[in-house]
């Protein structure tokens, strides 16, 4: 099984809050949720609002096989929110693991 966390930072210039780009991500990537390669998502918006908060959003997924995991990064449907996800972060961090 393969672990998946990426963490976004939304741009605060956007006219979207943070709260409104958490929800809009969050729809988006519950559709992708629906492809057949992945196992599970979660999304996870982060509720500590300070100025040490590094990122807003958390994605948690999980895959059967690391192959899987690059069928999902290669997914159109991925690769057009990925489209949609570089007009409104600023940053994105992630992680891989085997469990």
């Amino acid at each position: 099984m393969i672990k998946h966390i990426v963490f976004f930072r939304f741009k605060k210039e956007m006219g979207l809050g943070i709260d409104e780009c958490c929800l809009l991500a969050a729809e988006k990537l519950y559709i992708l949720s629906e492809l057949s390669c992945i196992e599970s998502l979660t999304v996870h918006k982060n509720i500590t609002h300070s100025p040490y908060a590094n990122y807003d959003l958390m994605v948690d997924c999980s895959f059967s096989s690391f192959e899987q995991l690059q069928k999902y990064q290669q997914h159109p449907q991925h690769e057009v929110f990925v489209q949609w996800l570089k007009t409104v972060i600023t940053d994105r961090a992630s992680v891989d693991y085997e469990i």
